[in-house]
């Protein structure tokens, strides 16, 4: 058995506007509560050149972001899902390649449509901290209901 599933590329942007919109709360939240509190420190002669220096940064920093999140898609339209008789793997350009055998894979789906696969043979906190025996699978994908059959009825086998 070897079934392949992939990104539906008509879909791709939903990929592109939840990152955005993730990395753009954090920065956010860094603004708040970390720029503007050292702004407030400062006299009138040291916060101009502190603003200026904010002016400068934000615009570099959102670049960033941007090009970032642009290599991630090309990842994102080249990821396929492999399930075959030895478990699931993920392959994609420009990601490590990850593999979950089906006696020790935990599925988990969010409310949010993400499907979160675990490697039950690594502890919690290093999944979490490293990525490795975590799959996420975002909504996107294409035969969705088909692939959680496959990953159900083979789990713990």
């Amino acid at each position: 058995m070897q079934q392949t599933f992939t990104i539906d590329q008509s879909r791709i942007n939903n990929i592109r506007r939840r990152i955005l919109w993730r990395n753009g709360k954090i920065l956010g939240i860094v603004f708040l509560f970390v720029l503007i509190p050292q702004l407030l420190q400062y006299d009138a002669a040291a916060s101009k050149y502190y603003l200026q220096s904010l002016l400068i940064s934000i615009p570099l920093l959102g670049l960033v972001v941007y090009v970032s999140v642009n290599r991630l898609m090309k990842s994102y339209r080249s990821l396929e899902i492999i399930l075959n008789d030895d478990g699931v793997e993920l392959k994609a350009e420009m990601m490590p390649y990850k593999k979950i055998e089906w006696v020790n894979l935990e599925v988990e789906e969010k409310s949010n449509g993400m499907i979160n696969l675990f490697d039950t043979s690594i502890p919690a906190f290093t999944r979490k901290m490293n990525g490795k025996g975590w799959i996420q699978i975002h909504p996107e994908i294409n035969n969705r209901e088909q692939l959680l059959q496959v990953l159900y009825a083979n789990r713990g086998r």
